[in-house]
């Protein structure tokens, strides 16, 4: 899908795992590595340990992304990214939830700008925002120098998305009053407080009481 100029003032900003795609891309990242030995095993254990206490809000996401990627410092990356690109682009039929993208045509058809912003990996966000036909795609950046990882990463924050949007508005055009965001946890709820038309996609229990009580579009199975 080509995103096609517009001078329309209208954004629709997208989330990636579990909104756009049914599933969380590292998770899905991390076993296509494990099952093929591309990974060392600490950076897996790393995952579990630190992720558990990412879930439990006993770490930051900032601390999580500096313990995996600390771990596969000088580790080539060449042929990860290689791999990458491949699954991904081999799966994206059966990530990419039907009803969202059905959503992209219409915003696409409304002349609105399609923006994807999420935590997920430069490297796997930037497969899924060309073929969406993205204008911009803001995601966690790693680290990435000569062909290896350099163990820096420079982490896209949940609760810091509202600051990013509302920082480059004015630079695309866009009037986030009219604008649409989707996303599916509260950990965006900043997100979606920030425009004027918030969607709750396939949201986690808490989200969908927010969005009920504030009457905010749901998006779920009733009406995917």
């Amino acid at each position: 899908m080509k995103q096609v100029k517009t001078k329309s003032k209208v954004g629709a900003f997208f989330d990636l795992d579990h909104t756009l795609l049914n599933q969380n891309t590292g998770i899905v990242w991390g076993w296509m590595l494990i099952k093929k030995g591309k990974m060392p095993v600490r950076f897996f254990l790393n995952a579990a340990f630190f992720g558990l206490l990412y879930e439990l809000k006993l770490y930051s996401f900032r601390q999580l992304m500096k313990r995996l990627f600390s771990s596969v410092k000088g580790k080539d990356a060449n042929e990860i990214l290689r791999l990458t690109k491949k699954y991904f682009a081999g799966s994206k039929d059966y990530l990419l939830r039907p009803k969202m993208l059905q959503k992209i045509g219409w915003h696409k058809a409304q002349g609105h700008k399609i923006i994807i912003i999420t935590q997920s990996f430069d490297f796997i966000a930037k497969i899924f925002a060309k073929d969406l036909g993205a204008i911009r795609v803001y995601s966690t950046e790693v680290g990435i120098k000569d062909g290896e990882f350099t163990g820096e990463v420079k982490p896209q924050v949940g609760s810091e998305k509202d600051d990013l949007m509302r920082a480059v508005a004015p630079e695309l055009g866009i009037d986030l009053k009219k604008s649409y965001a989707y996303t599916d946890s509260t950990r965006d709820i900043e997100m979606l407080e920030a425009v004027g038309k918030p969607q709750a996609v396939y949201p986690s229990p808490r989200l969908k009481a927010i969005a009920m009580k504030r009457n905010w579009q749901i998006w779920d199975h009733k009406n995917r």
